[in-house]
């Protein structure tokens, strides 16, 4: 996990199994980053099963059936490709946004990528219409860069690595399973459950609509270690930065 500039990430952050963590205050090696939720390194801390579990959830969402077909459209700027309804869309190999995508309508939407998932500058992830941030998934078969200044939504689960360049806000979750994670001047937000989806703690749950497969099987990271085992991922509500760092 590396860090540059005044990024600000409201909820957790992981390092697993390693600890190696630059840019955040301890047990990091210290600011300017600020973390307003807890820090976890080592396989030894909650980041440990909070690693296992992603991968879990990842698995989950490439085993998702595909219900559209997105192969060469652009998101945010392709006919076809600007506004979404919920369902579960897919790019064999890479898959770009430019412009403004809207996702509208609630329910859940999962977006599953060959390779890379990259954004332009200045482009954005609007939702309208009932959709929520914490029922958008992004699974990235390699590495997921972040254009400057982008605004983005949703949970990404990258197998490799994830770059969130200078000004990009993510109102989300941000994995890297293999890889780094690397932040420069960033806010990095947790996405609010969804109504009538709260756990019965009183962390709120991200996941939703309880109906639709990935909802079941991809509803949030469980950093309680102690909870009862699932045959999932199920996910917790607060939101988790999280990296495979070497020590």
């Amino acid at each position: 996990m590396t860090n540059t500039g005044p990024t600000i990430i409201t909820g957790d952050l992981g390092v697993s199994p390693g600890t190696s963590c630059t840019g955040f205050p301890a047990p990091c090696t210290g600011g300017p980053g600020v973390v307003i939720g807890t820090i976890y390194t080592g396989a030894g801390s909650l980041a440990g099963p909070a690693q296992s579990a992603a991968l879990v959830a990842y698995n989950d969402l490439v085993a998702e059936p595909c219900g559209t077909k997105l192969t060469g459209l652009i998101l945010g700027t392709s006919p076809g490709a600007v506004t979404l309804s919920p369902g579960v869309y897919c790019f064999p190999a890479t898959a770009q946004l430019t412009g403004t995508l809207t996702l509208s309508g609630s329910g859940v939407y999962v977006f599953q990528i060959g390779s890379t998932l990259t954004t332009a500058s200045d482009s954005s992830v609007v939702l309208a219409n009932g959709a929520t941030a914490a029922n958008v998934f992004w699974q990235v078969g390699s590495s997921a860069t972040l254009g400057t200044d982008t605004v983005f939504v949703g949970s990404i689960l990258a197998k490799a690595s994830d770059t969130v360049t200078t000004g990009t806000s993510v109102t989300g979750r941000v994995f890297a399973l293999t890889g780094a994670v690397t932040l420069d001047d960033n806010v990095i937000t947790v996405a609010a459950p969804p109504l009538g989806n709260r756990a019965r703690t009183s962390r709120p749950a991200a996941g939703s609509s309880p109906g639709h497969p990935a909802a079941r099987r991809t509803l949030a990271l469980k950093l309680d270690a102690s909870a009862p085992k699932t045959k999932t991922a199920r996910w917790v509500g607060r939101s988790f930065t999280m990296t495979k760092a070497s020590t």
